[in-house]
């Protein structure tokens, strides 16, 4: 028995496969395989409807919740930040107020850097100028939603300072 389980233990040791393995990585992608393609581009653009449905679930700190508190549309007794923003107790460390900015910007930068992987893409014309409309168009009403809260917001339309995380702030 202790000679068969030796050998099985030395089999199982020397004949692992741990060199032969090539790992392929399904959850990131890079330059060098994505915005490649027409269906590269359309994942793309599917992807930034995203934020419209996690929007809807309306949790504390989303654009159309502090939008809606800062009027009478919207009352809760759910507490916590809540009852602050019924009493329009407001202060700047509240995640409801600075969620929605911390939120939405990046998605703008995001879209705006999709446009700029987008254009180069061979494929249809009319479905390329259509993915960049919707883009726009989704760039817009996130914009606005920023503006509703906030007024007047720097929106990234260059894709090299919105793609540069050490870009300077744009007051």
């Amino acid at each position: 028995v202790k000679l068969f389980l030796a050998i099985a233990a030395l089999s199982i040791i020397l004949y692992s496969c741990e060199k032969g393995l090539k790992q392929e990585v399904f959850d990131q992608f890079s330059t060098s395989s994505f915005f490649k393609t027409a269906a590269d581009a359309k994942a793309a653009v599917t992807a930034s409807y995203n934020p419209l449905l996690w929007q809807l679930w309306l949790p504390e700190g989303q654009p159309i919740v502090a939008s809606s508190f800062l009027t009478d549309e919207l009352i809760s007794d759910w507490g916590g930040n809540f009852d602050r923003m019924n009493d329009l107790n407001l202060s700047e460390d509240m995640g409801a107020l600075t969620g929605p900015y911390l939120g939405v910007m990046p998605i703008i930068s995001e879209i705006t850097i999709n446009i700029d992987k987008i254009s180069p893409i061979v494929m249809d014309e009319n479905l390329k100028k259509q993915y960049i409309a919707e883009l726009t168009g989704l760039r817009a009403l996130y914009s606005q939603q920023l503006y509703d809260l906030y007024g007047a917001v720097t929106i990234p339309i260059d894709p090299k300072k919105a793609a540069d995380p050490k870009a300077g702030f744009v007051p």
